[in-house]
């Protein structure tokens, strides 16, 4: 997760994405919270699983990964600000997403009850991890930035420690902070991206995006192919009716998301220093919304003995 996190991160133009930043993250926060409520309403109601074990699914697939649609607006020459809402969106619910899932999982893998005060401390905790990643991931980002000057001409040493920065930002927001790695890892990646890129010669840049999207690529593939070398087909075949209506209710999760959250960034004054979102966009922005390795990652995450893994695994694949 580290590398595919940072792959994408470093290739954000800050200076784009803070035209529409209170949009992306209104999107990535609101957006995917809509979404997580309706996926467990309904699959609670149409595939007769507990509420709690449906926005725990609802959790893990809402996050949106839309690689192939980003490529298919180069081939087109889409708006670049269409490219960097559906881009910047992706970034953050994958970490909102990450969070929610974690919060949820709580709840649902030891069986406490869902209560006012647990919910409020959920809350808090969502509140504390959100931002004490943001500060953490720029702390650090920051500091690589400022390390890269005193040895910019050095290519390999120089990718050694972004490579660090990948892993390590995430494994000490984890492990030591109890934060989310995800937005650590994201923030650090897109203040190197940006504050950093500005003290390398264009040859070493250069070697490091080449380094980095191989490094992306082969990540994504493992990913696949765990996934699909570990899969069991029988899983599929007594629960084709369910996965239909599990499908349907993610598309209606989605739809409602993306056209609600638009709808009020386009209405309200909170907004009003940001251009608003096109209806057209937002069809697109609605079926690009395609769910990709982020929500394998989550799935097999959850441990053997929980009792309703391999009905969520089927739902989610």
């Amino acid at each position: 997760m580290p590398a595919l996190l940072f792959e994408a991160a470093i290739h954000i133009n800050l200076h784009q994405f803070r035209l529409q930043f209170k949009t992306i993250s209104f999107l990535a926060s609101f957006g995917l919270l809509i979404s997580i409520f309706v996926i467990g309403i309904g699959v609670s109601v149409l595939v007769n699983i507990p509420l709690s074990v449906a926005l725990l699914f609802g959790a893990l697939i809402s996050a949106t990964d839309p690689i192939a649609v980003l490529s298919l607006f180069k081939t087109l020459g889409a708006p670049k600000r269409l490219a960097l809402i559906a881009d910047g969106e992706s970034m953050f619910n994958d970490a909102t997403g990450v969070i929610a899932f974690r919060v949820i999982s709580i709840f649902v893998l030891t069986n406490i009850a869902f209560s006012t005060q647990q919910v409020l401390s959920g809350i808090f905790d969502f509140v504390y991890v959100f931002f004490g990643s943001l500060i953490l991931g720029a702390i650090l980002g920051y500091g690589v930035s400022q390390l890269l000057s005193y040895i910019r001409n050095e290519r390999i040493l120089v990718n050694t420690i972004t490579i660090a920065l990948a892993i390590g930002s995430f494994a000490i927001a984890e492990h030591y902070f109890h934060l989310s790695g995800v937005i650590t890892t994201v923030i650090a990646g897109i203040i190197v991206g940006n504050l950093g890129r500005k003290k390398l010669p264009i040859q070493v840049l250069n070697f490091i995006e080449e380094f980095w999207e191989v490094v992306g690529f082969v990540a994504v593939s493992l990913v696949f192919f765990f996934a699909s070398y570990n899969l069991d087909f029988k899983v599929f075949f007594g629960n084709l009716h369910n996965i239909g209506y599990v499908i349907l209710v993610v598309l209606i999760g989605r739809s409602i998301s993306v056209y609600l959250s638009s709808f009020i960034t386009n209405k309200s004054s909170l907004f009003k220093n940001e251009p608003s979102i096109p209806l057209a966009w937002q069809h697109i922005l609605n079926w690009g919304g395609i769910r990709g390795v982020i929500p394998l990652v989550l799935v097999y995450t959850l441990p053997d003995n929980f009792i309703y893994k391999e009905e969520i695994l089927a739902y989610t694949l």
